[in-house]
């Protein structure tokens, strides 16, 4: 959800210049889907065992008997609710993706009405004509102004959505978020968002309101500071890592860099160390009093943990995270590979690099993105153990490297699609969509490939290759 808003607001300053009605068509559906994210949806839970997988520690006990559904109830079936105990909708009010439906009467096509003042264009391009946004000539909003400095947390129930039902009153959490209801089965948690989830909740206020709707301003720098009490701190370091970030406020285990499976139901996080919407929130407000602590806070990621955890390898690969009891692991805990998350730890490195002037951060980038293109650890018979569709007989006892790109490459893998450029899940110690081997450095390997190719894989690889394109002036032939 958080990034189907972030293409929308991108998308509608672009799409805006050859279609001005379907670029604020965009905009609205934008906000739209950001209100059900922050007012609507269920904050993320893990169960026991999958948080055991994902770096819990022991002391990270199910709820009792009777905080949830209770031993023995089952869950509800999909679909006959709206996340995990929420009523359904009324029947034809489902668009298939969870959006309400929109008001009656409002199609938001062709030949609507400007949007109200203040919804304007954003960042770079040109104001509207007079009346059709806060008009040419009309200053900006100033300092703290639609941007949450010194005002209070939304009142219980209030939401900004465009159809987008309130909470009820007394549900609202102090951060507009709501409880957990009953129905979320034996051995869950109630957690909150994740920290992942907040991330993309500041991106995406970020992105609307650089697409003209500087009201969510305040919902952004809320967010971040909420965001920022989760980091682990230089004089309390995990192992020799700090700035990194702990997955709930109870700090009890700090987040892995990919998240699938049994994060509510078969959901996925790969944003979780990618620090760009704080970056992009410091770009944005320069004159913040809050800016400083924003770029600190990104600082202390970039070299606390990202940078050194990154240089643990020859590879320079993005580590899967730390461990408690064991360290720093590379491959151990997911149920399949995550090469998304390589592709967008060389776009975030480049970001380092230049918000910092650090070229230390250059072979992240270069070394992430080689790693899919073929220069890995290779493959090994044993390594298709974790393959369900494809086979190969390679040499006894090597390693072969495979490019993870489907067609490119020497050698390259197949996948289930067979489409020529999409790229594989990769190399992990797990069999395919098993979560079975205990995540320890005794383990931690690339043991087995899965095959399964999945379009957030090459939406990873695109944005640090053009990350990288753009500091190394490459140029199209």
């Amino acid at each position: 959800q958080g990034q189907f808003v972030v293409a929308l607001a991108k998308a509608s300053r672009y799409i805006y210049e050859l279609d001005r009605a379907r670029g604020l068509d965009y905009l609205k559906r934008a906000a739209a889907a950001y209100e059900f994210l922050t007012r609507v949806c269920q904050p993320s839970t893990l169960p026991h065992f999958s948080a055991q997988l994902h770096g819990a520690p022991e002391s990270y006990s199910p709820l009792p008997v009777g905080e949830g559904r209770g031993e023995g109830l089952p869950p509800l079936p999909v679909r006959e609710g709206r996340g995990e105990g929420l009523p359904p909708l009324p029947a034809g009010e489902d668009r298939g993706e969870g959006l309400p439906p929109l008001p009656a009467g409002e199609d938001r096509g062709e030949g609507l009405p400007p949007l109200p003042a203040g919804e304007g264009r954003g960042e770079g391009v040109s104001p509207l004509p007079a009346g059709e946004g806060r008009g040419e000539g009309v200053a900006p909003l100033p300092l703290g102004v639609g941007q949450g400095e010194g005002l209070p947390p939304l009142p219980a129930g209030e939401g900004r959505g465009e159809g987008v039902s309130p909470l009820p009153a007394g549900e609202d959490r102090g951060e507009g978020l709501s409880p957990l209801p009953a129905g979320e089965g034996p051995g869950v948690r109630e957690t909150g968002f994740m920290t992942a989830d907040l991330l993309m909740m500041v991106w995406g206020a970020v992105e609307l309101a650089k697409s003209g709707k500087p009201e969510y301003l305040g919902e952004a720098i809320r967010r971040a500071d909420q965001l920022l009490s989760r980091q682990v701190r230089p004089e309390a370091p995990e192992g020799e890592f700090y700035g990194h970030f702990y997955t709930f406020d109870d700090h009890l285990f700090t987040e892995k860099a990919f998240v699938h499976h049994h994060v509510g139901h078969d959901t996925s996080l790969m944003f979780n160390h990618y620090l760009v919407p704080l970056l992009d929130l410091c770009e944005l407000l320069p004159e913040h009093p809050e800016q400083p602590r924003w770029r600190q806070a990104a600082r202390d990621f970039a070299y606390g943990y990202f940078l050194p955890a990154c240089q643990k390898n020859p590879f320079y690969l993005l580590p899967q995270g730390y461990y408690a009891g064991q360290g720093l692991l590379s491959f151990g805990g997911p149920w399949h590979g995550f090469n998304v998350c390589y592709g967008y730890a060389a776009a975030q490195a480049i970001r380092f690099e230049l918000a910092f002037g650090d070229p230390a951060f250059r072979p992240i980038a270069v070394g992430n993105l080689q790693w899919i293109a073929g220069l890995n650890a290779g493959l090994t018979n044993e390594s298709f153990e974790g393959s369900v569709m494809w086979r190969e007989t390679l040499p006894a006892g090597q390693a072969v490297p495979f490019s993870f790109i489907h067609g490119l490459g020497r050698n390259s893998v197949r996948t289930w699609s067979r489409i020529p450029g999409s790229i594989g899940n990769g190399l992990c110690t797990n069999r395919q969509f098993h979560m079975e081997v205990e995540p320890t450095l005794e383990n931690d390997r690339p043991a087995r490939y899965s095959d399964e190719d999945w379009i957030p894989h090459a939406g990873g690889f695109l944005s640090g290759l053009a990350h990288l394109r753009m500091v190394m002036g490459w140029s199209p032939r």
